[in-house]
């Protein structure tokens, strides 16, 4: 695990920050810290978690998790990857605020059975939860007797809710390849975090630009 986390902290300083650094948050859980830190609320499975983010750059914000879990079948004759559960927010917003906006969120969860059905790595979209709250507070403060403005905005706050949603990354379809992927080589973490790294910045520059 030593070489793993060595490589992950090369990388992130090469991408995001000279003083980024994976600390350990519990026994086997470790998160991203930093210089440029600050406050942001991580939405994931139902629950609103205050955490630490590191400034990126502009206004863009990073946080990184990952939880290693040892698989029941490792033994000392074998040397086996662990079952690895890593994520990565985006967010946007200003130092002093911690109601930062979560865009989106990659994971890559690496299960030792095949027992979970979602494609890995996948992608989680946020854009969807702030059209909604806005499209709430719209209904609450403005009070119309139009009849077609009242049914607008009872349809666009029943839009289905894709937090939950799991957008493949890296699914082989046109293969007819499975879209799970095992962490087979400690390569694969660092060089999928590296990818995921470079993509985004490139993403999120050009639209700011635009």
């Amino acid at each position: 695990m030593r070489k793993i986390f060595n490589n992950l902290n090369k990388v992130g300083r090469n991408y995001v920050d000279n003083s980024f650094n994976l600390i350990q948050k519990e026994v086997f859980t470790f998160v991203i810290n930093g210089e440029n830190i600050s406050s942001a609320i991580n939405q994931k499975k139902n629950e609103n978690l205050i955490i630490k983010v590191l400034n990126w750059f502009d206004d863009i914000w990073l946080y990184v998790e990952i939880r290693f879990v040892l698989n029941n079948n490792s033994s000392k004759k074998k040397r086996t990857i662990p079952s690895i559960f890593f994520t990565l927010s985006v967010f946007q917003g200003n130092t002093s605020n911690e109601n930062k906006v979560q865009l989106f969120r990659a994971e890559w969860d690496n299960y030792e059975d095949l027992s979970d059905k979602h494609p890995q790595p996948h992608w989680h979209i946020y854009t969807q939860r702030e059209i909604e709250d806005t499209s709430k507070s719209f209904d609450e403060i403005i009070v119309s007797t139009d009849e077609s403005f009242k049914n607008f905005i009872e349809k666009d706050t029943q839009i289905v809710n894709i937090d939950k949603f799991h957008f493949a990354m890296n699914g082989q379809w046109s293969n007819n390849n499975s879209d799970v992927h095992k962490v087979e080589f400690e390569s694969d973490l660092t060089n999928w975090f590296e990818g995921v790294l470079n993509h985004i910045k490139k993403e999120l520059e050009f639209i700011k630009v635009k």
